[in-house]
Protein backbone atom coordinates (compact mmCIF):
# COMPACT_ATOMS: atom_id res chain seq x y z
CA UNK A 1 0.00 0.00 0.00
CA UNK A 2 1.34 3.32 -1.34
CA UNK A 3 -0.60 5.70 1.23
CA UNK A 4 0.94 7.44 4.03
CA UNK A 5 -0.67 5.86 6.88
CA UNK A 6 -1.82 7.80 9.54
CA UNK A 7 -1.45 6.13 13.06
CA UNK A 8 -4.64 5.70 15.06
CA UNK A 9 -3.09 6.65 18.28
CA UNK A 10 -6.28 6.93 20.45
CA UNK A 11 -6.78 3.63 19.37
CA UNK A 12 -3.27 1.84 20.31
CA UNK A 13 -3.22 3.98 23.99
CA UNK A 14 -5.88 5.35 25.03
CA UNK A 15 -9.21 3.38 23.84
CA UNK A 16 -10.39 0.25 25.81
CA UNK A 17 -13.25 -0.47 23.70
CA UNK A 18 -15.03 1.74 20.88
CA UNK A 19 -18.15 0.58 18.48
CA UNK A 20 -20.10 2.43 15.78
CA UNK A 21 -22.27 2.20 12.96
CA UNK A 22 -20.99 3.40 9.53
CA UNK A 23 -23.45 4.08 6.82
CA UNK A 24 -22.68 4.29 3.18
CA UNK A 25 -21.00 6.15 1.39
CA UNK A 26 -18.16 6.53 3.89
CA UNK A 27 -13.94 6.29 3.66
CA UNK A 28 -11.86 5.54 6.46
CA UNK A 29 -8.28 6.74 5.57
CA UNK A 30 -5.13 4.58 5.53
CA UNK A 31 -4.41 4.57 9.47
CA UNK A 32 -2.87 1.65 11.84
CA UNK A 33 -3.33 1.24 15.17
CA UNK A 34 -2.49 -1.65 18.23
CA UNK A 35 -5.81 -2.46 18.77
CA UNK A 36 -7.39 -5.55 17.21
CA UNK A 37 -10.50 -4.58 14.91
CA UNK A 38 -13.98 -6.41 13.56
CA UNK A 39 -16.10 -5.16 10.90
CA UNK A 40 -19.02 -6.73 10.42
CA UNK A 41 -20.95 -5.87 7.46
CA UNK A 42 -24.71 -5.71 8.42
CA UNK A 43 -25.78 -4.80 4.73
CA UNK A 44 -24.65 -4.86 1.41
CA UNK A 45 -19.98 -4.81 1.20
CA UNK A 46 -17.58 -3.01 1.81
CA UNK A 47 -13.81 -2.94 0.73
CA UNK A 48 -11.11 -3.01 2.89
CA UNK A 49 -7.18 -2.42 1.68
CA UNK A 50 -4.87 -4.33 4.34
CA UNK A 51 -1.28 -4.66 3.42
CA UNK A 52 -1.75 -4.08 0.20
CA UNK A 53 -4.39 -6.76 -0.42
CA UNK A 54 -7.71 -6.26 -1.54
CA UNK A 55 -11.06 -7.78 0.55
CA UNK A 56 -14.19 -7.60 -0.95
CA UNK A 57 -16.67 -7.93 2.33
CA UNK A 58 -20.40 -9.36 1.58
CA UNK A 59 -23.19 -9.01 3.73
CA UNK A 60 -23.05 -11.21 6.76
CA UNK A 61 -19.71 -11.67 6.71
CA UNK A 62 -16.98 -10.00 9.07
CA UNK A 63 -13.06 -9.00 8.33
CA UNK A 64 -10.86 -9.05 11.69
CA UNK A 65 -7.72 -6.87 11.45
CA UNK A 66 -5.13 -7.92 13.62
CA UNK A 67 -2.25 -5.40 15.52
CA UNK A 68 -0.58 -2.59 13.20
CA UNK A 69 -1.66 -4.35 10.02
CA UNK A 70 -1.98 -0.87 7.92
CA UNK A 71 -5.67 -0.74 6.40
CA UNK A 72 -8.64 1.44 4.84
CA UNK A 73 -11.92 0.95 4.70
CA UNK A 74 -14.69 2.04 1.96
CA UNK A 75 -18.19 1.46 2.38
CA UNK A 76 -20.28 2.16 -0.31
CA UNK A 77 -23.99 3.27 -1.37
CA UNK A 78 -26.60 1.55 0.41
CA UNK A 79 -24.17 -0.20 2.99
CA UNK A 80 -23.76 -0.71 6.56
CA UNK A 81 -21.23 -1.85 8.96
CA UNK A 82 -20.33 -2.09 12.41
CA UNK A 83 -16.59 -1.19 12.85
CA UNK A 84 -15.34 -2.68 17.17
CA UNK A 85 -12.32 -2.12 18.64
CA UNK A 86 -10.81 -3.35 21.74
CA UNK A 87 -7.65 -3.35 23.47
CA UNK A 88 -5.70 -6.45 24.05
CA UNK A 89 -6.27 -6.88 27.22
CA UNK A 90 -10.09 -7.37 26.30
CA UNK A 91 -9.11 -9.71 24.03
CA UNK A 92 -6.03 -11.41 25.19
CA UNK A 93 -6.62 -15.29 24.77
CA UNK A 94 -7.66 -14.81 21.17
CA UNK A 95 -4.48 -12.50 20.53
CA UNK A 96 -2.41 -15.40 22.46
CA UNK A 97 -4.20 -18.37 20.44
CA UNK A 98 -2.55 -16.35 16.88
CA UNK A 99 0.73 -15.77 18.03
CA UNK A 100 3.22 -16.16 15.45
CA UNK A 101 0.69 -16.86 13.00
CA UNK A 102 -1.76 -14.80 10.62
CA UNK A 103 -5.10 -15.99 8.63
CA UNK A 104 -4.69 -17.05 5.09
CA UNK A 105 -7.80 -14.56 4.70
CA UNK A 106 -9.15 -12.04 7.26
CA UNK A 107 -12.81 -12.57 6.42
CA UNK A 108 -14.38 -15.22 7.27
CA UNK A 109 -18.28 -16.09 7.34
CA UNK A 110 -20.21 -16.29 11.19
CA UNK A 111 -22.90 -18.93 11.91
CA UNK A 112 -26.01 -16.83 11.09
CA UNK A 113 -26.98 -16.94 14.70
CA UNK A 114 -23.55 -16.00 16.05
CA UNK A 115 -23.43 -12.46 13.43
CA UNK A 116 -27.55 -11.73 14.21
CA UNK A 117 -26.39 -11.98 18.09
CA UNK A 118 -23.46 -9.60 17.70
CA UNK A 119 -25.00 -6.99 15.66
CA UNK A 120 -28.29 -7.25 17.64
CA UNK A 121 -26.89 -7.12 20.96
CA UNK A 122 -24.24 -4.34 19.88
CA UNK A 123 -26.66 -1.54 18.79
CA UNK A 124 -28.73 -2.45 21.92
CA UNK A 125 -26.14 -2.02 24.39
CA UNK A 126 -24.36 0.27 22.46
CA UNK A 127 -26.02 2.39 20.28
CA UNK A 128 -25.21 3.33 16.31
CA UNK A 129 -23.47 6.50 17.16
CA UNK A 130 -19.95 6.19 17.78
CA UNK A 131 -19.17 4.84 21.42
CA UNK A 132 -15.70 4.96 23.33
CA UNK A 133 -14.37 3.42 26.27
CA UNK A 134 -11.31 4.93 27.86
CA UNK A 135 -11.92 2.12 30.59
CA UNK A 136 -14.69 0.44 31.85
CA UNK A 137 -15.18 1.21 35.23
CA UNK A 138 -18.90 0.33 35.92
CA UNK A 139 -21.60 -1.08 35.84
CA UNK A 140 -18.49 -4.02 35.56
CA UNK A 141 -21.06 -6.01 33.75
CA UNK A 142 -21.13 -3.90 30.49
CA UNK A 143 -17.36 -4.48 30.07
CA UNK A 144 -17.74 -8.08 30.39
CA UNK A 145 -20.55 -8.14 27.94
CA UNK A 146 -18.38 -6.56 25.45
CA UNK A 147 -15.25 -8.87 26.16
CA UNK A 148 -17.87 -11.76 25.13
CA UNK A 149 -19.09 -10.44 22.17
CA UNK A 150 -15.77 -10.08 20.42
CA UNK A 151 -14.76 -13.16 21.86
CA UNK A 152 -17.85 -14.53 20.33
CA UNK A 153 -16.38 -13.43 16.89
CA UNK A 154 -13.02 -14.18 17.53
CA UNK A 155 -14.13 -18.52 18.40
CA UNK A 156 -15.67 -18.66 15.80
CA UNK A 157 -13.09 -17.08 13.12
CA UNK A 158 -10.50 -19.16 15.02
CA UNK A 159 -12.29 -22.61 14.69
CA UNK A 160 -12.87 -21.54 10.88
CA UNK A 161 -9.89 -19.60 9.50
CA UNK A 162 -6.71 -21.49 8.35
CA UNK A 163 -3.59 -20.18 9.72
CA UNK A 164 -0.20 -19.88 8.55
CA UNK A 165 3.34 -18.63 10.06
CA UNK A 166 3.66 -15.16 10.08
CA UNK A 167 6.66 -15.06 7.59
CA UNK A 168 6.16 -11.84 6.86
CA UNK A 169 9.57 -10.84 5.63
CA UNK A 170 11.22 -7.17 5.15
CA UNK A 171 7.99 -6.09 3.02
CA UNK A 172 6.88 -2.20 3.19
CA UNK A 173 4.07 -2.81 5.67
CA UNK A 174 5.94 -5.19 7.39
CA UNK A 175 8.75 -2.83 8.33
CA UNK A 176 6.39 -0.70 9.36
CA UNK A 177 4.49 -2.16 11.32
CA UNK A 178 7.59 -3.72 13.28
CA UNK A 179 8.58 -0.66 13.53
CA UNK A 180 5.47 0.79 15.28
CA UNK A 181 5.58 -1.95 17.44
CA UNK A 182 8.66 -1.39 18.60
CA UNK A 183 7.84 2.31 19.60
CA UNK A 184 4.34 1.40 21.01
CA UNK A 185 6.28 -1.43 23.02
CA UNK A 186 8.99 1.41 24.15
CA UNK A 187 8.46 4.46 24.07
CA UNK A 188 8.42 5.37 27.64
CA UNK A 189 12.20 3.99 27.98
CA UNK A 190 14.96 5.80 26.55
CA UNK A 191 15.23 4.87 23.44
CA UNK A 192 16.04 6.48 19.55
CA UNK A 193 16.49 5.68 15.73
CA UNK A 194 19.96 4.37 15.97
CA UNK A 195 19.11 1.86 19.57
CA UNK A 196 15.76 1.01 17.20
CA UNK A 197 18.08 0.25 13.99
CA UNK A 198 20.79 -1.47 15.98
CA UNK A 199 17.54 -3.74 17.94
CA UNK A 200 16.40 -4.71 14.23
CA UNK A 201 19.38 -4.82 12.51
CA UNK A 202 19.23 -2.33 9.68
CA UNK A 203 20.79 0.98 8.62
CA UNK A 204 19.18 3.88 11.06
CA UNK A 205 18.96 6.24 7.32
CA UNK A 206 17.52 3.14 6.14
CA UNK A 207 14.34 2.83 8.70
CA UNK A 208 14.12 7.00 8.66
CA UNK A 209 13.34 6.93 5.10
CA UNK A 210 10.94 3.89 5.66
CA UNK A 211 9.47 6.25 9.12
CA UNK A 212 9.10 9.49 6.95
CA UNK A 213 7.28 7.84 3.70
CA UNK A 214 4.93 5.99 5.74
CA UNK A 215 4.02 8.64 8.21
CA UNK A 216 5.25 11.47 7.07
CA UNK A 217 6.99 12.55 10.45
CA UNK A 218 10.50 11.55 11.93
CA UNK A 219 11.25 9.34 14.61
CA UNK A 220 11.49 11.95 16.97
CA UNK A 221 8.35 12.97 16.59
CA UNK A 222 6.47 9.87 16.18
CA UNK A 223 7.82 9.17 19.65
CA UNK A 224 6.66 12.34 21.24
CA UNK A 225 3.29 11.55 19.85
CA UNK A 226 3.00 8.08 22.02
CA UNK A 227 4.67 9.92 25.06
CA UNK A 228 2.14 12.93 24.66
CA UNK A 229 -1.24 10.88 24.80
CA UNK A 230 -0.08 8.51 27.33
CA UNK A 231 1.04 11.75 29.30
CA UNK A 232 -3.24 13.31 27.96
CA UNK A 233 -4.02 10.35 29.49
CA UNK A 234 -2.49 10.64 33.00
CA UNK A 235 -2.99 13.82 33.33
CA UNK A 236 -7.32 13.25 32.68
CA UNK A 237 -6.97 10.23 35.34
CA UNK A 238 -5.01 10.57 38.12
CA UNK A 239 -3.79 13.13 40.49
CA UNK A 240 -0.31 12.54 39.94
CA UNK A 241 2.36 15.56 39.90
CA UNK A 242 3.65 16.31 36.01
CA UNK A 243 7.10 15.62 37.31
CA UNK A 244 5.69 11.82 37.81
CA UNK A 245 3.80 11.76 34.52
CA UNK A 246 6.57 13.12 32.58
CA UNK A 247 8.93 10.42 33.07
CA UNK A 248 6.00 7.82 33.41
CA UNK A 249 5.63 9.00 29.79
CA UNK A 250 8.94 8.81 28.62
CA UNK A 251 10.06 12.32 29.00
CA UNK A 252 13.30 13.03 30.10
CA UNK A 253 12.77 16.31 31.26
CA UNK A 254 10.01 18.69 32.46
CA UNK A 255 10.96 21.17 29.95
CA UNK A 256 10.38 18.85 26.65
CA UNK A 257 7.49 17.55 28.53
CA UNK A 258 6.21 21.06 28.56
CA UNK A 259 7.46 21.52 25.06
CA UNK A 260 5.68 18.84 23.52
CA UNK A 261 2.59 19.44 25.59
CA UNK A 262 2.69 23.15 23.67
CA UNK A 263 3.54 22.49 20.74
CA UNK A 264 0.72 19.65 20.70
CA UNK A 265 -2.24 20.86 22.31
CA UNK A 266 -1.38 24.61 22.30
CA UNK A 267 -1.46 24.50 26.23
CA UNK A 268 0.83 23.77 29.28
CA UNK A 269 0.41 20.65 31.34
CA UNK A 270 -1.37 22.58 33.87
CA UNK A 271 -4.02 24.67 31.17
CA UNK A 272 -4.60 21.35 29.86
CA UNK A 273 -5.50 19.32 33.00
CA UNK A 274 -7.69 22.23 34.42
CA UNK A 275 -9.65 22.28 30.90
CA UNK A 276 -10.47 18.60 31.48
CA UNK A 277 -10.63 18.50 34.67
CA UNK A 278 -14.75 17.86 34.87
CA UNK A 279 -14.55 15.87 31.74
CA UNK A 280 -15.82 11.80 32.34
CA UNK A 281 -12.97 9.63 31.07
CA UNK A 282 -15.18 6.81 32.00
CA UNK A 283 -17.49 7.09 28.27
CA UNK A 284 -17.64 9.86 25.75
Amino acid sequence: MENTAVHDIENTLEIEFSTEIIASPYSIETHFHKNPEIIAVEKGSCTVELNGNSYCVSEGQVIIILPFRIHAVSVPKNSRIRRSTASQNLWLAFIDGIQDKVPASPVFAPTEETFSYYTHVMTREFGEERTKYVRFTKPPATRILAKSLMYLIGAEFIASAEFIPDASGTNSCYMIEKMAKYITDNFKNDISLVTMAKEFGYNPQYLSRKLNNAFNINFKKLLNQHRINHAFCLMLNTTLPYSEIAFESGFQSIRSFNQICLDTFGKTPKELRTQYSQRSTDSY
